[in-house]
């Protein structure tokens, strides 16, 4: 099986969990000098930029499934939300028919939608429609914010600020803020079991 993002958090744990089940895996990432000490020997690491298909499409050859998990949460320099999400959605999709494989389960957002409040949500939208419309048999697996060790998204531990009661017409500022603060979180390690899960069952198209 071939993992997209597999040096990345929810890639590692997939990739872990799938050893020990005895899976061949296939990690690629953009940043392999990184993710590599936290993978399992076992673990075959390509290097790839998401958007080149020719290189994925080599390390696809011969997998029964792709877990396409690459992603970013902030743009950075030509890494933007179009360019991984969408532009790298096409061309997974595409290496996928050049080498054969025949599942593809994609890890999108909870929230993505074709009018989400954020080019982030957008995107993740389109990559699914992407997915959709490969004529592969596909999963999207819409989960919410993921956290876990080694992932360091949140850190510093997230604050709330503070507000006080404001009279009708009156403005006050605040610099007080607490370190309690609820939030919607997700285990790497329970999204790669659903993965998994998915990867190994006999249904056709859905979405989860």
């Amino acid at each position: 099986m071939a993992i997209t993002g597999g040096t990345g958090l929810v890639g590692r744990h997939l990739a872990q969990r799938l050893v020990t089940q005895g899976h061949e895996v296939v990690a690629i990432g953009s940043g392999t000098r990184k993710g590599r000490p936290h993978l399992p020997p076992q673990v075959t690491v390509v290097e790839s930029d998401i958007a080149d298909v020719q290189r994925l499409a080599e390390a696809f050859r011969g997998c029964s499934a792709v877990a396409h998990c690459a992603g970013i949460n902030r743009e950075l320099g030509r890494q933007t939300y179009a360019a991984v999400h969408v532009d790298g959605t096409r061309a997974v999709v595409e290496a996928a028919h050049e080498a054969g494989v025949e599942r593809l389960v994609m890890l999108s957002f909870l929230r993505a939608r074709p009018d989400g409040p954020s080019e982030y949500h957008r995107s993740k939208w389109l990559a699914e429609e992407r997915i959709r419309g490969s004529g592969l048999t596909w999963t999207v697996l819409k989960a919410g914010v993921i956290h876990g060790r080694g992932d360091h998204m949140l850190d510093p531990q997230p604050c709330v600020l503070q507000l006080p009661r404001v009279r009708p017409g009156r403005a006050a500022r605040t610099t007080r803020a607490t370190g309690r603060c609820r939030r919607c979180r997700r285990h790497p390690r329970r999204c790669a079991d659903g993965r998994h899960a998915t990867c190994r069952s006999d249904g056709g198209r859905a979405r989860a």
